[in-house]
């Protein structure tokens, strides 16, 4: 099955948003909710954030990846902030082309928060638990 990941041009983003906002709705219910999609609709608009989409040859939307640059004192990291979609073993092999576009973008480190569960489904890309994120409601 042959799958592609294109990066989606801020000013196209209501191109494919209804396509993809399900996506990242779902991935952003396992977070503690700093976010919500409104939020990272916004933020694609006004180019803080990047969307990239993942589909078949023939256009059948399967996921979309939500990134954005953190600019630290000593490296620039880029976060994927929410990835989401269905049949993620036939395409998450795209995440090696965000990473590269990363480098592109001086960024010498990828990062993500994400569910325990989803550590599996990300390690065999070179992905490794850092640290723990901790956390309490006030």
């Amino acid at each position: 099955m042959n799958t592609h990941a294109l990066i989606v041009p801020k000013q196209e983003i209501d191109t494919v948003w209804l396509m993809v906002s399900g996506f990242v709705d779902a991935a952003l219910q396992h977070s503690n909710h700093e976010i919500d999609t409104d939020t990272v609709y916004s933020y694609l608009k006004d180019g803080r954030m990047n969307l990239w989409v993942l589909a078949m040859e023939e256009g059948a939307v399967m996921g979309a990846v939500v990134t954005e640059f953190i600019k630290y004192p000593l490296m620039n990291v880029c976060r994927i902030v929410a990835l989401g979609g269905h049949r993620m073993e036939v395409w998450l092999h795209h995440v090696s082309e965000i990473e590269a576009w990363a480098r592109e973008h001086d960024c010498s480190r990828m990062d993500t928060m994400c569910r325990i569960g989803f550590e599996k489904r990300i390690k065999h890309l070179g992905y490794a638990k850092d640290y723990i994120h901790m956390g309490k409601a006030l």
